[in-house]
Parts: structure tokens; C-alpha cells; sequence
């Protein structure tokens, strides 16, 4: 093959090379403006609090409850006046109380 000035040793035309360049500069800033930049940050750890639960001997199931608003709920069951039935008792938790 010989070369005539119009197209490269490689067999492609010297036209399609200078279109190409521009495309293939914007793909290099564009590849480099993709690069790793900022990592996003966990978000806060939920604090651990201790609550007292205001429940009588005998209680069971006490059960911790998140609504759609952010509060915490806590219910819990206790035993009837006559240990024949029990009564569900529920909280809400606010600054560590239940109320």
C-alpha cells in the first residue's frame, strides 16, 4: 500500500481523524470530570438511651415500635387485677421518659 498524504499508514482517512479529535477530548473531560471526587459521610449512629419502663411485676412483651413521624412507642402487656386477663399498656419514649 502506498501513501499518498490522504490517508494515514494505518488505512484511516486523515478526514475522520480530525472529527474525531474534538469528540475524543470532550470524552477525556468528561471521563475525568466522572472521577471518585467526594465520598458521601455515614450518617449519624442512633444514641442508645435507657428508658424505665413504668410496668408492674409480672409484665410481658414489652415491644418497641417506630411511627411514621419518627417517634418511638413502647407497649407492653401486664397482668388484670384478678391474673385472669391482662391489659396492654403502650408510651411513647421522649428524652428518655416514657409518656
Amino acid at each position: 500500500m502506498q501513501y499518498n498524504g490522504s490517508e494515514s499508514p494505518s488505512g484511516w482517512s486523515i478526514g475522520i481523524l480530525r472529527t474525531m479529535r474534538p469528540m475524543l477530548i470532550v470524552l477525556l473531560f468528561l471521563i475525568a470530570a466522572c472521577g471518585p471526587g467526594e465520598r458521601p459521610t455515614a450518617p449519624p449512629s442512633p444514641a442508645i438511651v435507657a428508658v424505665d419502663i413504668p410496668s408492674r411485676a409480672g409484665s410481658l412483651g414489652p415491644n418497641l415500635a417506630r411511627t411514621g413521624d419518627g417517634r418511638v412507642v413502647l407497649s407492653w402487656m401486664e397482668p388484670g387485677a384478678a391474673d385472669t386477663r391482662s391489659n396492654t399498656q403502650f408510651g411513647t419514649v421522649v428524652a428518655g421518659r416514657i409518656r
